[in-house]
């Protein structure tokens, strides 16, 4: 019998209706997404270059944030650059966005 009124939970769950999405979740779908930072730049190449050379054990955000550290502004520049090139065009998607959605 128990098993019989779990099967008919399932199945009420299964036909409920999906609830609707009210108009100010549905613009934030379409709202640019930010960009990232200028360590979260060297971490995607981190990962790339560190992929086939990790010990057993060791995990990549420590390395990666040792390795961080311990660069220079030099080393760093390049993902500096990146993440202010992102974040220009960020700023520009988001002024348009803006002027679509806020009225």
């Amino acid at each position: 019998m128990a098993s019989k009124a779990k099967r008919a939970k399932k199945v009420v769950a299964a036909e409920a209706p999906e609830p609707e999405v009210e108009d100010g979740e549905a613009e934030q779908v379409e709202k640019p997404k930010r960009p990232y930072t200028a360590y979260f730049a060297f971490l995607a190449d981190f990962r790339i270059e560190m992929k086939d050379k990790l010990k057993t054990g060791q995990k990549i955000p420590t390395l990666a944030g040792e390795r961080w550290r311990s660069m220079t502004d030099d080393d760093k520049e390049p993902y500096i650059t990146q993440a202010a090139t992102l974040k220009k065009e960020y700023e520009k998607k988001m002024e348009d966005w803006n002027k679509k959605h806020l009225k």
